[in-house]
């Protein structure tokens, strides 16, 4: 079966602050500008706004690498609810994006990073496949009506 996106599709913003993209985790580095400029450094509390729904357009390019995966991990966790794949794949996807893995399973915050970032790809991967496949059934639907 094809990656395919499901018509239930959620947003979820009534989180409490304290979940706010790991507030206490993010820019543990004290950065005070974004990557590759001058600018201040974005807020937790903006940076989650903009990931909390999967048609988040936002590169988050600004962000250095741990905030960018952590976003990135959240951004996947909406996007990959409304994609229908087989159980083994949604069950891989998930572990990797999991807000925060259990501890016996992480050996160190670089495995964690890496996993999340791998796993945050795949459901971009994913996602582009079922677009790519709502494509092509359109197009082939409008053949078969011209015929």
């Amino acid at each position: 079966m094809p990656a395919i996106r499901s018509s239930i599709l959620t947003t979820s913003s009534s989180h409490s602050r304290a979940r706010i993209i790991g507030s206490a985790a993010f820019n543990i580095e004290g950065n005070s500008s974004v990557r590759g400029g001058t600018a201040p450094y974005p807020l937790a509390e903006n940076v989650w706004v903009h990931s909390s729904n999967h048609a988040s357009v936002d590169l988050f390019d600004n962000l250095y690498f741990h905030d960018f995966v952590c976003t990135r991990k959240r951004v996947a966790r909406h996007r990959l609810h409304g994609l229908e794949v087989r159980s083994p794949t949604r069950e891989l996807l998930n572990r990797g994006i999991q807000r925060e893995m259990e501890q016996e399973d992480v050996p160190n915050a670089m495995v964690e990073i890496c996993i999340g970032y791998a796993s945050a790809i795949g459901v971009e991967a994913m996602a582009e496949i079922a677009e790519v496949y709502e494509h092509v059934s359109r197009v082939v639907f409008v053949m078969i009506l011209m015929v």
